[in-house]
């Protein structure tokens, strides 16, 4: 059982990612609703996460699934949640919505250049916008960037989670009886 952790966070991860990837396609297609699909999404994600972790924290009912276990699953569920996005957004860049990110990296240059041009010459603003460029079209940039992102977007919601999803030790057995006391009172009688 302790065995599949990374199973379990590979499985939620996916689903986690998965949403991020429907969404994102679907503002791309349907750019009115964008706002409206993030805010189901991060509903949906964050319902999720919690589904998830008490799914994974109710196989420890007997010794318990604290706050930092469920915290750490949280993390471990956005690493592999950024590499499902990070290989949608790799496909997505340079395949699929390549017209759209070429207009969205033109308008960040543009802001770039009129935030930094007075102080920065031609030749670094230029070495910039190749940076941005890279980190918006290079698989390795994008795929190290989504996981970074979802890591961390899911260590945040994880601290919240953790709290809806942990797990106090199961002191009782199943007839109510504290098991220790149980054991230590047996123990005593047949010492004596």
């Amino acid at each position: 059982m302790k065995g599949t952790f990374w199973q379990d966070a590979s499985r939620g991860g996916a689903v986690l990612g998965l949403v991020y990837v429907v969404s994102s396609a679907l503002s791309m297609y349907i750019p009115q609703i964008a706002i409206l699909l993030s805010i189901i999404t991060t509903v949906v994600v964050i319902y999720l996460m919690i589904y998830f972790t008490r799914k994974r924290a109710a196989m420890f009912a007997k010794e318990g699934y604290h706050y930092g276990k469920c915290f750490g699953f949280s993390v471990a569920m956005g690493l592999f949640a950024g590499f499902v996005t990070g290989a949608y957004e790799i496909v997505a860049a340079n395949y699929l919505f390549t017209e759209e990110y070429h207009y969205a990296l033109s308008i960040e240059v543009a802001a770039m250049r009129q935030l930094y041009g007075s102080f920065m010459t031609a030749d670094s603003l230029d070495m910039m916008e190749d940076i941005l460029r890279a980190m918006m079209f290079s698989p390795i940039w994008v795929l190290l960037s989504q996981i970074f992102a979802q890591a961390s977007n899911k260590a945040f919601f994880g601290l919240f989670v953790a709290m809806a999803a942990k797990r106090a030790p199961q002191v009782f057995d199943e007839s109510g009886d504290y098991e220790a006391e149980a054991d230590d009172e047996e123990d005593d009688d047949e010492e004596e």
